[in-house]
């Protein structure tokens, strides 16, 4: 099965990370990115594996990737995650795979209680 996922992202990446809030407004902008599952079977836990793996990147590369840690613009650290956790998460739900949407929901859960 050769199925391509594209992740549609409205990220916003914003000026204003850079200069006072209230000198600039964020500048949303749509991302897409395909996601080809070719070569894999996603019903099983090495082909769905190899798929959130591919979502990732491409989630990553969507929301302009993993950004320069400065202590002078934290928030471009939280607006990244942020970016790249929704995109994640609408890509896994286009994957329409219910292996994939299983080893995610587990993969969050371990992250939920690794928070606690």
């Amino acid at each position: 099965m050769n199925r391509h996922i594209c992740l549609l992202i409205a990220s916003l990446l914003s000026a204003a990370a850079l200069a006072p809030a209230a000198h600039a407004g964020p500048d949303v902008r749509t991302v897409q990115v395909r996601v080809s599952s070719a070569g894999l079977d996603l019903t099983t836990e090495a082909g769905a594996g190899l798929y959130l793996k591919r979502l990732a990147r491409a989630a990553t590369a969507a929301c302009g990737g993993q950004p320069d840690y400065s202590p002078l613009v934290l928030s471009s650290e939280k607006r990244f995650q942020a970016c790249r956790a929704k995109a994640l998460a609408d890509g896994v739900a286009q994957s329409a795979s219910p292996m994939v949407q299983r080893q995610y929901a587990a993969a969050q859960d371990a992250l939920r209680l690794a928070k606690n």
